[in-house]
């Protein structure tokens, strides 16, 4: 087992420490995603396992720096994974709330979704959900359907799908296929349609189709 060299240790934990934490992807409030004229908060869990810290108290946050470089270069892996797994969820629940996601709604009109009551929000579950590509944020209602799944799908740390559902199934999809925090595109499944629409100007109106079937066509 190598040796460990904690002179070592604590110049590298003096050398993330003085890092900004836009370096070291860590969200900040000015550079929240904004869609639709509102803002919800970035994605916040990252690659990097360093980004976790900012949010825990500094005494705190160096234990666990000491952990996680420990992890690395002993291999503690159960303990390490375990700790800062649990650390960064947390840090991740801290910032996005079950209120800041049910504030979106679709860009188009006439969409069916699940939308629970004031009253059984404390028993909805918002959980964190990692991809190969990125991350993001599903809620579950008070039965454990699936209300909503909004996904950064490219690792910018920006929300680019919004998901939305009824009864357990997705019904409707806004998409920012450019990263500008604007919905370019719209998408309908299940029990909505199977419709594919193209918004090029951003104006939450669909200016052209990509998938229509004739029936939805003739309405």
């Amino acid at each position: 087992m190598p040796v460990v060299s904690f002179r070592l240790m604590a110049k590298w934990i003096a050398h993330l420490n003085s890092r900004k934490p836009e370096e070291r992807g860590v969200p900040c409030s000015g550079n929240a995603p904004v869609i639709q004229g509102q803002s919800i908060p970035a994605i916040p869990l990252r690659r990097s396992i360093e980004s976790c810290f900012d949010h825990l108290p500094k005494g705190v946050g160096f234990m666990f720096q000491a952990v996680a470089l420990l992890r690395n270069s002993i291999g503690l892996c159960a303990v390490g994974t375990c700790l800062i797994g649990s650390v960064l969820v947390s840090s991740a629940h801290a910032q996005v709330k079950i209120q800041d996601v049910l504030a979106y709604r679709p860009s188009q009109p006439g969409i069916d979704i699940d939308t629970p009551t004031a009253e059984e929000i404390p028993n909805c579950r918002l959980d964190v959900e990692r991809t190969e590509n990125g991350s993001g944020w599903v809620l579950y209602g008070p039965q454990g359907q699936i209300l909503r799944r909004f996904m950064d799908t490219n690792g910018d740390r920006g929300v680019d799908e919004f998901r939305y559902y009824k009864n357990g199934l997705e019904v409707f999809r806004d998409l920012d296929t450019n990263g500008n925090n604007e919905v370019d595109q719209c998408r309908w499944f299940n029990t909505a349609g199977s419709r594919w629409g193209i918004d090029s100007n951003e104006d939450r109106k669909i200016d052209s189709w990509k998938v229509i079937s004739a029936e939805e066509a003739s309405r």
